[in-house]
Order: C-alpha cells, then structure tokens, then sequence
C-alpha cells in the first residue's frame, strides 16, 4: 500500500538519478518513504517491526519498487529488507529480490512542505477523482488543470484547456475554510 501511494511520484527520467528512485528512510521504529520528480511528491510513514535502531537513507529503482508491489499484491506477510553497500535484498513470503542502489544523495525535499496552511478544502472522493479524470483529458497537451477554491460558494472548480479539444469545467461543492483562491 505504501509502495502503490508513492511509487508513481518518482522520476522517469535517468538523468537525475536521485529522484528516479523511491527514498527509503528509517529512523527508530518508523520507515519514511518519499518521491519526487520536481513537480510532484509524495510521501507516506508507517512503522516497522524491527530496525537496529539505526537512523540509515537508501534510494531504491523505481522499476525495483514497482515490482516489490506487484509481489506483495495484497497478500499478508511481512517483508524483510536488508542491505549492503550497493544493494538491496527484499525477502517477502517465498519470493526473493537483489537489487542494486541508486547512488547519490537524495534532495532535502522537507524544506518545501509547508507549516502552515491559509486554506482547507474538503469534498468527497469519488466525485472528485471523477471530475479530475474527466478535466484532465483536456489538459492533456499541457499537463495541468486549474483548480481554484472559491469560500463564498463552497465549491472547487476544476478547469482544462487544450486549443486541439476545447476547455472543460467542473463544479464540485466542497467545504472550504480559509481564504479562496487557485492551484495549477
């Protein structure tokens, strides 16, 4: 679950190796797991049955964390990392993965998070996955949709243009505390 929600963040692109790996932090009992390619990232925590204690950063191949996913599925077990140098040994029921290590260090992506928000905006998932799928085929070309926050109307308003398709408009009723405003 954590490997599906952030996995896809990472970068594509070979030439900065870094950022196209997925970054495995642990520190005490918690397992930090980030991506990024620069434009978006995500990030997931979760704890860990067991870790030395030792505070320790590797970058794992996105195409390595793509195929521990499809391993792991959905099936219970619990999965055995270890590492040396270069390489990384996954152990999860009876399958077993050797993998090198991207070399490098991984960008301080933390600064960017923000502390503090001016704006909060709450709406149901499903009509807003929908809505973005349906707007983001007219962004296709420019890969961005508008999204902008409006607290007089309690609603978002999702919006994509591409001059081959025309534009698309979607209204969703939200729940918004802080000052409107808009998202590319």
């Amino acid at each position: 679950e954590v490997l599906d929600q952030v996995v896809f963040a990472a970068s594509t692109k070979q030439t900065q190796p870094e950022i196209s790996g997925v970054l495995f932090a642990w520190e005490k009992n918690s397992l930090r797991v980030a991506a990024t390619d620069r434009y978006r990232l995500a990030e997931r925590k979760m704890g860990v049955l067991q870790n030395n204690n030792e505070s320790q950063e590797v970058i794992i191949p996105q195409k390595t964390c793509l195929e521990l996913s499809k391993i792991i599925g959905n099936q219970k077990g619990t999965l055995e990392m270890q590492f040396s140098g270069t390489q990384v040994s996954a152990d999860f029921n009876e399958a077993h993965v050797i993998s090198r290590l991207v070399d490098g260090q991984y960008p301080d992506y933390r600064q960017i998070i923000p502390t503090s928000f001016t704006t909060t905006a709450a709406t149901e998932k499903t009509p807003l996955v929908n809505a973005l799928r349906a707007v983001a085929i007219f962004g296709q070309n420019t890969n961005s949709v508008n999204v902008v926050f409006s607290e007089e109307k309690q609603q978002i308003v999702l919006t994509a243009e591409s001059s081959d398709l025309g534009k698309s408009s979607v209204e969703l009723p939200a729940k918004i505390e802080g000052a409107g405003g808009s998202l590319l």
